[in-house]
């Protein structure tokens, strides 16, 4: 659990502050959605990761990467 106070913190000078500034059903919202999409990330195994090594690891494995059409020519390369 995070208090509101260091959600504003985290998102401070960032786009997203406006959802956590003085707006507490926004907060709501942002929390629900969140608590569905985040648990996953804390099943993430520590430490740095490099996009740039992992595509020249030839046992690299899969990555799965989510992304919208807006992004499909930039990620074209990652894709298929």
């Amino acid at each position: 659990e995070c208090s509101s106070e260091a959600l504003q913190g985290f998102v401070k000078g960032t786009r997203a502050v406006s959802l956590f500034t003085e707006n507490e059903r926004a907060t709501g919202s942002v929390r629900f959605v969140l608590s569905n999409k985040l648990p996953a990330h804390f099943d993430m195994p520590p430490g740095n990761f490099s996009l740039r090594q992992w595509c020249e690891d030839p046992n690299g494995g899969n990555l799965f990467i989510t992304w919208d059409e807006n992004m499909r020519e930039a990620l074209r390369p990652l894709i298929s």
